[in-house]
């Protein structure tokens, strides 16, 4: 997907881009970056929008075309000198290797601005025309009104078929219509297909908060994962007073099903039902409008994105006309029963409601400094002990995906203190979890994340992630007497079958079923045991491998840590029946060419420790320089 983006130059206290609005626009704008995730965007780089647009396509490493007219410093004279506090911002974006600058020579004025759409436009064109299977989606940042040079690049899309859609500058998060979204988080199982996971959130990343941002709302979901007194009082009232109820039927949730009986109970109007077009509709909603949208169970595609984005405009339009009519009625129950009427809700709001949106806002845009502020502001709030728990372990886990392990051990050393009983088996998992992967003294905390996680197991055993966990501790265990030239056959055995146990109990996991075959191969070739006992771990390597490559092909296509896992599954099977190296150095070449930074991190480590155990420098030396040249790219 590539995207063009324009928009409007801040405009100081009054005017089209008020200075008091950007921190929201940016807010928006990582947001539909973060979610679309396009592989190019192009677009100028003025003060204001434009640069707000580069800024978030260099955070998540996303490569971009800017035009300029006059050369940088000429064109930074004209369109970002005069702005204060842009120049810096200018100059660190298009310092990046990851933005290339093109020159649109022109005249001066209006002129200049419709030369430099124009080339904008033709770039995209043409980049789009070169690769197959590319789409273009246009991102601006206007209120939609008047003559302007955004409104002019938004036209010239338009005549090519591309779909814009907007950012409001003018409007500001309290002041936008409420859209509440009811629908499934992460991967779900799907009815539809038994044996895919459905994931969620792109419909969410790709559809909705997109499509309902371009209509001026400011769109919240309910999170069902995490329901603390302060979510679930924050959800009612979002399903009573919201502008716009969302419901998306995929999986046939039974949380959005019920949160849709309440709002049709509470609201006459307002309210949206979708869902993919391959499902079944319940039979007791037959009657009802249900917009359908086409999707994977695994990933929307960029066709399918345009394709949806299409519907939502047209019925976020229709929506809005009726707004305010009281003669139109979408609630089935409200259309039965004419009097129906809803008395006595509270016009206040409490502000400690806003938490769970600080935390899903951060944790969307990769924000790993939001998600820490986020934590201490539940800190701070005066709410129950249990929600506060609640919405810090929530950013302690998004910080723990984005390896900030330091910063999520502060957040909840404390809370894992707190809770003597083990109780909290997600909260103490994820403690032991950045006790395991971080530098802080490793020792110790290798010590108390296997205190933990020998209770968490006796207090709540069968848990395949805790025994996942217990062998991330022996593995650790085990490298660290390798190092120091000590025998480490026992944690090493430990580990493989901690891992080995967890995958039994849930194979669809990958994770702990990769280590195990890669450390029972490493018991059969390096470990100092009896023939029998390495034969009996190499039986148990073969006969784990081709069951866990099994699962991980199964994983979308998007799935980074899949393509990581079948890499080092090649590699294993070299190792352990000869298979072609060539096959494990094509997957290692294709799964660092997509992986993130801490995908390679995590692979680069996993070789350096079948080196340390003695696997050949010549098998492992290339596939690490081809994970460490992506690493640092």
């Amino acid at each position: 997907m590539i995207v063009v983006f324009g928009g409007r130059r801040t405009s100081g206290r009054d005017g089209a881009f008020p200075d008091t609005n950007v921190p929201y626009v940016k807010q928006r704008i990582e947001r539909l970056i973060a979610g679309i995730r396009p592989s190019h965007l192009i677009g100028s780089a003025a003060a204001g929008s434009d640069i707000l647009f580069l800024e978030a396509a260099l955070k998540h490493r996303i490569p971009a075309t800017v035009v300029v007219t006059g050369g940088r410093k000429a064109f930074a004279a004209a369109s970002v000198d005069d702005r204060p506090g842009w120049r810096h911002r200018f100059d660190r974006v298009l310092r990046s290797r990851r933005v290339s600058v093109r020159e649109a020579r022109a005249g001066t004025g209006d002129e200049a601005y419709r030369a430099v759409n124009t080339r904008i436009v033709d770039t995209a064109l043409r980049m789009r025309d070169s690769q197959a299977h590319t789409e273009i989606l246009g991102l601006v940042v206007s209120d939609g009104g008047g003559r302007n040079h955004t409104e002019e690049l938004a036209a010239e899309l338009d005549t090519h078929g591309v779909v814009v859609l907007r950012v409001d500058p003018l409007v500001t998060k309290d002041e936008a219509p409420l859209a509440f979204v009811a629908m499934p988080f992460g991967d779900k199982p799907d009815p539809a297909r038994r044996t895919e996971p459905y994931q969620s959130d792109a419909t969410w990343d790709r559809l909705l908060f997109p499509a309902l941002t371009d209509a001026g709302y400011r769109a919240v979901r309910a999170d069902s994962e995490a329901r603390p007194a302060v979510i679930d009082t924050q959800m009612i009232r979002n399903l009573l007073r919201a502008d716009l109820v969302v419901a998306d039927l995929a999986t046939l949730n039974p949380n959005v099903l019920w949160e849709l009986g309440v709002r049709h109970v509470a609201q006459r109007q307002g309210t949206m039902v979708i869902q993919p077009r391959s499902a079944a509709i319940p039979f007791d909603l037959t009657r009802l409008s249900i917009r359908p949208y086409e999707r994977a169970a695994e990933a929307i595609t960029d066709q399918q994105m345009l394709d949806g984005l299409r519907m939502l405009k047209e019925a976020l339009t229709e929506i809005g006309e009726h707004r305010g009519n009281q003669d139109h009625v979408d609630s089935p129950v409200h259309d039965m029963v004419r009097t129906l009427r809803l008395v006595g809700l509270p016009e206040t709001t409490d502000p400690n409601l806003d938490l769970a949106e600080m935390v899903d806002v951060a944790r969307e845009t990769d924000d790993m400094t939001g998600l820490v502020d986020a934590a201490q502001a539940a800190q701070d709030a005066n709410i129950a002990p249990e929600d506060r728990t609640t919405l810090q372990l929530k950013a302690a886990l998004s910080l723990v995906e984005g390896a900030r392990y330091d910063a999520a051990i502060d957040i909840l050393r404390p809370l894992a203190d707190a809770d003597a009983g083990h109780d909290n088996e997600l909260l103490q998992q994820t403690y032991a979890h950045a006790l395991v992967r971080t530098g802080r003294r490793p020792a110790a905390s290798l010590e108390d994340a296997e205190a933990r996680l020998r209770t968490l197991n006796e207090r709540h055993p069968g848990s395949a992630e805790t025994l996942g966990l217990i062998g991330s501790v022996a593995k650790a265990h085990a490298n660290r007497r390798n190092r120091a030239r000590k025998d480490a056959t026992a944690e090493l055995r430990t580990a493989a079958e901690a891992y080995e146990e967890g995958f039994h109990l849930v194979p669809t996991d990958y994770y702990p079923g990769v280590n195990a075959v890669t450390l029972r191969r490493l018991l059969a070739d390096h470990a100092d045991l009896p023939d029998r006992e390495r034969d009996r771990n190499r039986a148990a390597a073969i006969r784990l491998l081709p069951v866990v490559r099994f699962m991980a092909e199964r994983a979308p296509g998007t799935d980074g840590w899949a393509r990581a896992t079948l890499a080092e599954l090649a590699l294993q099977e070299h190792l352990l029946a000869d298979a072609p190296y060539r096959d494990a150095k094509d997957r290692y070449a294709v799964a660092a060419a997509q992986a993130t930074k801490q995908q390679c991190t995590s692979m680069a480590n996993q070789l350096k420790m079948l080196r340390e155990w003695g696997d050949s420098d010549e098998v492992i030396t290339p596939l690490l320089e081809a994970v460490t040249r992506r690493r640092h790219t």
